[in-house]
């Protein structure tokens, strides 16, 4: 992959026990391991959300690998609401920012990792809906045997769902969904510089 903005938003809701918020650290981790991170590469921002956004690594905070995984490492669990629509809206105003090292002329990626567990589908729905709409590529990876995979198809590109919607039953299992990830990555990538080519 050459070059592109990714942003990693992490459930840390009470529905998401603190050894599976660890589960999502080292998968994205080791899907940071798969990137070419640099200042004129690959940037990675993670944040995670629940009642309260928390912004833990912006795009311009780290740019060698070993720095960023290490980073991630030290990342707290703290619980409370889920909060999906306002970590969307976060990304695209805070962390997609010029600010925080947006760059205006490659790709914006947002991965959203969740269970969805008493989601707001309405307003989700609506903030990725407004995400895609500015050429944000949004993909979305759904963790648990009973997530609700209809509603979270309402916040990828509808003629991409089986790509962009990706689901595992367990978080010990995230690691499987590493390679159709970074695949759906890189499709997007393609996608994002078409539209900034010719939209």
């Amino acid at each position: 992959m050459g070059k592109a903005d990714i942003v990693i938003n992490l459930d840390m809701s009470d529905s998401i026990h603190r050894k599976h918020f660890q589960h999502q650290l080292r998968f994205v981790q080791q899907l940071i391991g798969q990137f070419n991170i640099d200042t004129d590469k690959v940037r990675i921002g993670v944040m995670s959300f629940a009642t309260y956004i928390q912004p833990n690594i912006y795009l311009n905070d780290y740019h060698s690998k070993s720095n960023l995984i290490n980073a991630v490492g030290k990342m707290s669990y703290a619980g409370g609401r889920t909060n999906t629509d306002g970590a969307i809206k976060f990304t695209r105003e805070v962390m997609f920012s010029d600010k925080h090292g947006s760059r205006t002329d490659v790709p914006h990626i947002n991965i959203i990792v969740t269970d969805d567990s008493l989601m707001d589908w309405y307003n989700t729905a609506l903030e990725a809906s407004i995400s895609r709409s500015l050429g944000i590529h949004v993909l979305v990876v759904g963790v648990g045997m009973n997530v609700d995979v209809s509603g979270l198809k309402y916040l990828v590109n509808r003629e991409e769902q089986d790509k962009e919607l990706l689901t595992v039953d367990y978080f010990s299992g995230l690691n499987s969904l590493r390679a159709p990830l970074i695949k759906a990555v890189c499709e997007g990538k393609t996608l994002e510089l078409y539209l900034y080519m010719y939209g």
